[in-house]
């Protein structure tokens, strides 16, 4: 009978797939009958083992720069995540799961296990954050001379893009609109008020953006990669975030005596089309679902 009501709308849209890992832990802790503190740890270890191995199979597949998964994995924001008992350890590893199986389908003959890899990690990864979505067409990048035949590479490509889609609009039906009642959590929000307020005023969301990402009074965004924890109340200090920066440069750009592999301009030019895309899109999400009204930054 001692009960709470939380409202826990703004995390509904999330499919169960993600959870997976920390319920089987928490699942083990009942069956142990274990205090609930220690469901909270046995799932931090559980996402965090997770993580680990998805990041390590990751590292395996990619077919160059492996250190600079390294690099972005032990940032301390990343580490942060990496125990969250939220989605996010198993979006952002099947994320980078996905683009390193595309990666080295580019260098390496795609078969049948690799295809199956690459649809299964789309698919957590497209459940996991919905907005994902958008990294599916990388497929298409994959020359159809690493298939064994032209229709094969046709039917893959489409498998790959399909699959994953198809889920995601499944699981959206079951789910139904969850933002409906955002307003009961937050101050003035109204998705169907922030489309429009941006169909009147366009070149505000321009502003929105650069008040987000260049001033500090915006979400803290550029430290926050880094590692801005808890209620983004506990930040690193300036000499650590500039030494994180240094970091992904080096681990990026330099060559570590690997052997470099040819990718065309093209090829780079879409990666870097379909990275920007996401980002705006990640940002317009946000923005129109959860920020106030003609707010000023993303909230």
């Amino acid at each position: 009978s001692d009960q709470r009501y939380y409202n826990i709308t703004a995390a509904a849209a999330y499919s169960p797939i993600g959870y997976i890992p920390q319920s089987l832990a928490i699942t083990l802790g009942r069956i142990l009958n274990l205090p609930p503190i220690y469901h909270i740890y046995i799932a931090r270890l559980a996402v965090l083992l997770t993580w680990i191995a998805i990041f390590t199979f990751a590292i395996r597949c990619m077919p160059y720069k492996k250190w600079a998964l390294v690099g972005v994995a032990l940032l301390p924001m990343m580490v942060a995540q990496s125990v969250s008992i939220g989605v996010d350890a198993v979006s952002i590893s099947t994320g980078v799961l996905f683009l390193s199986l595309i990666l080295r389908s580019m260098t390496h003959a795609l078969r049948g296990r690799t295809l199956i890899a690459i649809i299964v990690s789309a698919s957590v990864m497209v459940l996991s954050k919905q907005i994902a979505v958008i990294f599916l067409p990388l497929i298409f990048l994959v020359a159809g001379t690493q298939f064994k035949t032209k229709v094969s590479a046709t039917q893959a490509k489409i498998l790959v893009t399909l699959i994953p889609f198809i889920l995601l609009v499944c699981w959206t039906i079951i789910v139904g609109n969850p933002g409906q009642s955002l307003n009961q959590i937050a101050n003035n929000q109204s998705t169907s008020g922030q489309i429009m307020h941006l169909i009147d005023k366009p070149p505000h969301f321009a502003v929105v953006l650069f008040n987000t990402f260049f001033f500090s009074w915006g979400d803290s965004i550029v430290d926050s990669l880094i590692g801005v924890f808890g209620w983004r109340d506990t930040p690193l200090s300036g000499p650590f975030v500039a030494i994180g920066y240094m970091t992904l440069a080096a681990v990026f750009l330099l060559n570590y005596k690997e052997k470099a592999v040819y990718m065309s301009r093209t090829k780079k030019r879409i990666i870097i089309v379909i990275a920007t895309i996401y980002v705006l899109a990640l940002c317009g999400a946000l923005y129109v679902t959860y920020s106030p009204v003609a707010f000023n930054i993303i909230y």
